[in-house]
């Protein structure tokens, strides 16, 4: 997050997601949307225990590296580019 000066008073910050994580399932349909990490993980965790596929079932993996097992995919999208002062 990037804290930028609101208008009307110094004091006054507003705060901005830097980064945006994508979720597609194998068919490109759009599964999810987050700002952190760590909320992607939570869902993806959701996903694996409720495919059955939670450790010890499968061999312990990243988040990143089951999404592709399963045959999704993540887009990042960064918004810092887009924040303007």
């Amino acid at each position: 997050m990037v804290q930028l000066p609101c208008r009307g008073s110094e004091t006054d910050l507003v705060s901005f997601p830097l980064m945006q994580y994508i979720i597609y399932d194998q068919s490109e349909t759009l599964r999810a949307t987050f700002v952190s990490v760590y909320d992607l993980e939570k869902y993806i965790d959701g996903i694996r225990n409720s495919r059955g596929d939670s450790y010890p079932n499968t061999p312990r993996m990243s988040t990143f590296d089951y999404i592709k097992t399963i045959g999704w995919y993540w887009e990042v999208v960064d918004k810092s580019a887009e924040v303007s002062v």
